[in-house]
């Protein structure tokens, strides 16, 4: 397997770990979108300006998702969702959060 490291020596990976501590120790950082119920307002987005006819609906990719809210309420809207997630705590979290069968996730590791 390659070595993750930045040609400082240090894993990215490890910077991510770091700020998810953060989130899950109880700092905002960017969870702030979720309290303004931002994943309704981009799915209204999405249908109205983006997609208003797409039939199916389109397959949508989340980088560094964490347990970002939009992942969950875009497939329950039938959206197709990828979300991509370097922070193993953080992909926990989301199948904590959101729950569904081992035929509703598909996990990767790297």
């Amino acid at each position: 397997m390659a070595e993750n490291k930045s040609n400082s020596g240090v894993d990215p990976r490890d910077k991510w770990q770091q700020a998810w501590g953060k989130i899950d120790a109880g700092e905002k950082l960017w969870k702030l979108g979720e309290e303004a119920n931002n994943s309704q307002i981009l799915l209204s987005y999405f249908s109205t300006h983006l997609f208003p006819s797409a039939s199916p609906k389109p397959h949508v990719f989340i980088p560094l998702c964490g347990d970002y809210l939009f992942v969950y309420e875009a497939w329950l809207e039938g959206y197709t969702v990828t979300g991509l997630e370097f922070v193993s705590d953080a992909v926990k979290r989301m199948r904590e959060r959101w729950g569904g069968g081992e035929e509703d996730w598909e996990v990767s590791e790297c």
